[in-house]
């Protein structure tokens, strides 16, 4: 008994000695940046499902120059004319949403639109991230139309589905639906659309990208929209130059389709700029959870990526001047050219 009493105050001494090596305080589990696909919020009209982080705004100016490339010389190649253009402001309630005002200057075109991300799945080798826009659109300026007329109205949803493969290649899909999308009809319409738009980059601040729109089915404005251009990030802006053959801007327009073909060379240069406004800082707010092994390979092959987007968002902006507004009269007479007949365009060009 007695050396059975030795040997058990042995092992507990030894046990005594050796805490100070070891804790019996569960270890915390490690936290994963968001994860991002890409760079910036929107494509060129398409929306990514990016968030800005919470209490930060967005500014946005972008242009439609009205000639085309294929008016020669007389346009300067598309640089001489007037321009649509599209202001708008957003804000991030949240780290997961954010709520944008918008305007175009044809029709004067009123918008607003709240996204809100809706989960992630990270994966190596096709991560996921989901997101939902919806908005309301008014045409304050329609010629022959008072302002307050109901049939200004009109309204869409975008289901917003983005994907990487690799780490260059973003890939983002976006089902979308706009009723009342041919105001100058006297029977409303509705047009269902799945945009398609992907980016390549081939530097962390130079990629390229593309955008088409396809019309599946409802009413259309002729032909597709389709865009390609050049993206160049630099502290905190996003600089787009483009080509495309829709001169038109807000969301409830685009989807609606483009007056010109794509095909037959009347392609508008346009350009995109958007500017993170930080006025105050807000902590990102970080759910703890226990990633998997998969989880932490894939964050650290993305952390370098987000680590030097969110430096260089701390550079100052430059102010951009802003050319004279056109006549929304031509648009306004185009749509009404067009018959109010809806039709399935699927394979259409």
């Amino acid at each position: 008994m007695l050396r059975i009493l030795v040997l058990f105050t042995a092992i507990s001494a030894s046990a005594i000695a050796q805490g100070g090596s070891s804790s019996w305080k569960r270890s915390e589990p490690k936290s994963l940046p968001p994860l991002q696909l890409f760079h910036s919020t929107q494509a060129v009209n398409l929306p990514t499902a990016e968030a800005l982080q919470q209490g930060n705004f967005e500014f946005e100016i972008s242009h439609r120059f009205i000639p085309t490339l294929r008016d020669g010389s007389s346009s300067l190649w598309g640089f001489d004319g007037p321009v649509n253009i599209r202001l708008a402001l957003g804000y991030a309630y949240s780290d997961k949403g954010s709520v944008t005002l918008g305007r175009s200057n044809v029709q004067d075109n009123l918008d607003l639109h709240v996204k809100q991300q809706l989960f992630s799945y990270r994966h190596e080798v096709l991560p996921l991230l989901v997101a939902v826009r919806l908005g309301t659109a008014w045409n304050t300026e329609v010629p022959g139309v008072d302002a307050a007329d109901a049939d200004n109205l009109q309204y869409y949803g975008q289901l917003i589905i983005n994907s990487m493969y690799g780490e260059r290649f973003a890939l983002g899909v976006v089902p979308s639906y706009v009723e009342n999308s041919h105001i100058a009809c006297p029977d409303r319409q509705y047009s269902f659309v799945v945009g398609v738009h992907a980016q390549y980059y081939i530097t962390d601040v130079f990629n390229v990208l593309a955008e088409w729109i396809p019309t599946v089915t409802g009413w259309r404005t002729r032909h597709n929209s389709v865009a390609f251009g050049i993206e160049l990030e630099t502290g905190g802006h996003f600089f787009k130059i483009i080509l495309t053959n829709n001169d038109l801007l807000n969301p409830s327009q685009v989807l609606a389709g483009a007056a010109n073909s794509f095909n037959d060379g009347y392609w508008h240069i346009g350009f995109n700029i958007t500017r993170l406004l930080t006025f105050y800082q807000t902590p990102r707010a970080t759910r703890i959870e226990q990633p998997s092994a998969q989880e932490v390979i894939h964050a650290e092959k993305s952390t370098s990526r987000f680590l030097s987007r969110t430096l260089r968002l701390r550079d100052l902006s430059r102010r951009t001047r802003i050319p004279c507004k056109p006549d929304s009269q031509w648009h306004t007479e185009i749509l009404r050219e067009l018959p109010c007949q809806s039709r399935r365009w699927w394979g259409a060009q």
